[in-house]
């Protein structure tokens, strides 16, 4: 949704990263996003007891030699929900104009982050991306990727909706926008929680908008 096609590059993006057990990759994740953030962006890293393969050393080594990174532990986290919101939170709390959210894993492609800006740019609120559309792509296994079809169609029968990638984990948000999920939170507490975002969304632009 576009409030402003004049909106400003904002002074701080924030890159927010739900980190697992990535161990045999996450070195060259960071590498490549961080080919995209400028010195005074910030890469929030969250890791909870999710992460039991050394991950969390890595992340918190490199963030001691790069400011641009930063290291949340958040043993508190009971979900994946509680994990992107815990982010998010940071995120908000350091002032970032936009706020971009990406899995960790190569599950989606940091060379795709320069669109997502380029998107902002022209003054959209929100801009999520899709696996499931031309162009698109879903390097997670087999079953992860029925999952997500499967989730998608069930919530296009049920919510009603056109949206072609339900569960994705690749978006961006104004400040604004963020403040309004923030603010309502969500219920779900798997990855359905992304759909509840993007529903949270739309409904957001149809209110604004009328």
């Amino acid at each position: 949704m576009s409030d402003n096609a004049n909106i400003e590059y904002p002074n701080r993006i924030g890159v927010v990263i739900p980190i697992g057990n990535e161990i045999s990759n996450i070195e060259r994740f960071l590498d490549e996003t961080l080919r995209y953030v400028r010195p005074n962006d910030r890469i929030y890293c969250i890791l909870d007891y999710v992460s039991t393969d050394g991950t969390r050393a890595v992340v918190e080594a490199r963030s001691k030699s790069d400011a641009r990174l930063v290291l949340i532990w958040a043993p508190e986290n009971e979900c994946l929900a509680d994990a992107y919101y815990a982010g998010y939170e940071a995120a908000y709390s350091e002032d970032c104009g936009w706020i971009l959210e990406i899995d960790a894993g190569f599950s989606y492609s940091p060379e795709k982050i320069p669109e997502f800006f380029a998107a902002m740019e022209c003054g959209y609120d929100f801009v999520c991306g899709s696996r499931f559309i031309r162009g698109g792509g879903h390097r997670s296994p087999l079953i992860r990727r029925m999952w997500s079809f499967g989730a998608t169609t069930l919530t296009r029968l049920i919510a009603g909706t056109r949206m072609t990638d339900s569960t994705g984990g690749f978006e961006c948000f104004t400040r604004s926008a963020l403040s309004h999920v923030l603010k309502n939170r969500v219920k779900s507490r798997g990855n359905f929680f992304h759909a509840e975002i993007r529903q949270m969304m739309g409904k957001r632009a149809a209110d604004t908008h009328g």
